[in-house]
């Protein structure tokens, strides 16, 4: 396995855990606000609340963003090191 498998797979998860962390949000602020109407606490949040699903996806959001960001720099420091390599 090389560097850039792990860096092209951070790339492809990062906007994934942002997806999937906007969704809880929206998910989340449509039950508290009685948009969506849960028939039981947690069916469909997976959490007991509708603040700890709003919590969650603000969590989801900024660790996918930190990992895009950390993919990101990994990526400009091995095209650095090709470009240096390269003279």
């Amino acid at each position: 396995m090389s560097k850039s498998f792990y860096i092209k797979a951070t790339r492809v998860l990062a906007p994934l855990i942002i997806l999937f962390g906007l969704l809880s949000l929206l998910m989340g602020l449509g039950v508290a606000t009685g948009v969506i109407v849960e028939p039981e606490p947690g069916a469909y949040l997976g959490s007991k609340t509708s603040g700890e699903a709003i919590d969650k996806g603000i969590y989801k959001i900024i660790t996918g963003i930190v990992i895009g960001t950390i993919a990101e720099i990994g990526n400009a420091v091995i095209n650095k090191q090709d470009a240096n390599s390269e003279k």
